[in-house]
């Protein structure tokens, strides 16, 4: 089916689950995240949505 051996899955192991849960345990990717910092900053990006169309009531 598509080419894929049947040994190729999508799913997670509990096994590979557990261990990627352990590497961004110990990697703290959340005290690396950026983001806005300052008052005008926040303000842009405040706005993305809209300027993407996100959040546009009736499309």
């Amino acid at each position: 089916m598509g080419g894929k051996s049947e040994k190729h899955t999508l799913a997670w192991t509990l096994n590979r689950r557990e261990q990627q849960r352990q590497r961004i345990l110990k990697a703290k990717i959340w005290e690396k995240s950026t983001g806005a910092k300052t008052i005008e900053g926040k303000n842009i990006v405040s706005r993305n949505a809209c300027k993407t169309k996100i959040n546009q009531a009736g499309d």
